[in-house]
């Protein structure tokens, strides 16, 4: 039993042609959209949670904590794509679910210092006015996939509200991600196609990851499904985890 976790402003639906590659629609259909994203109401998405104190607000945790507790137990592939890759590493490091592996497919989580600092600029830009057009821009800037994709994923981002996509955008950008990986106990591969994520930084803070290049563009699993398939088969198959 795997679960697909998308990305800001996505669907679960943005799976499937890599669902279709790896035999898992099924799998997609249980798979919870995240937590203010239209899409998905298994195991009670529309139910009013109560608020939290706003000093001890974390939009990574609560949106860990809900898609989790709708997802039911995941023993098998946890895979998760840019904001969702964000939160499936914080579940899986807080125990929230415990899946057999973890893939990570391009999302915002490097661990040296000068890309740690290239991120918080970018998470600055959740404070200001236009944030939703900024927010927008970047992932046209990177969505290299073939119609009707392209159009259905920008008109699924301009449908997502407002509340609570900038907080969790700002959250996710702003994620300790060194203690992220560090947290990480199973084994997880990361497919890169456009982050400044590589094995050599990932190395000095976890064992337990593996990257893998594939492209073009921040939606891989969209523009070479095949490709990201056989990546996840190889490395699920052929002894690389659960250590390095």
């Amino acid at each position: 039993m795997n679960r697909f976790l998308h990305g800001i402003g996505g669907r679960p639906a943005h799976f499937e042609p890599l669902a279709a590659a790896l035999g898992a629609a099924a799998d997609l259909a249980a798979s919870p959209a995240l937590p203010g994203h239209p899409g998905t109401d298994a195991g009670g998405q529309g139910r009013p949670r109560a608020a939290r104190p706003a000093i001890d607000a974390d939009p990574v945790l609560d949106a860990a904590r809900t898609w989790a507790a709708q997802a039911g137990p995941v023993p098998g592939l946890l895979i998760g794509h840019s904001t969702g890759g964000v939160i499936a590493l914080r579940a899986v490091a807080d125990g929230l679910v415990r899946p057999r592996a973890l893939v990570v497919i391009d999302s915002n989580v490097p661990v040296t210092d000068t890309a740690l600092a290239a991120r918080a600029d970018k998470a600055r830009l959740a404070a200001r006015s236009d944030w939703r057009s900024v927010l927008r821009a970047s992932l046209a800037r990177d969505l290299l996939v073939p119609e009707p994709w392209h159009e259905r994923m920008l008109a699924d981002l301009d449908a997502t509200p407002d509340h609570p996509m900038r907080e969790l955008w700002a959250a996710v950008l702003a994620a300790d991600t060194r203690a992220l990986w560090a947290g990480i106990t199973v084994p997880t591969l990361y497919v890169r196609s456009t982050r400044d994520v590589h094995q050599r930084d990932l190395d000095a803070v976890t064992q337990h990851a593996t990257v893998v290049d594939v492209g073009p563009g921040h939606w891989p699993h969209v523009t070479e499904p095949e490709a990201v398939a056989a990546a996840i088969r190889r490395w699920h198959t052929t002894g690389v985890h659960p250590t390095r």
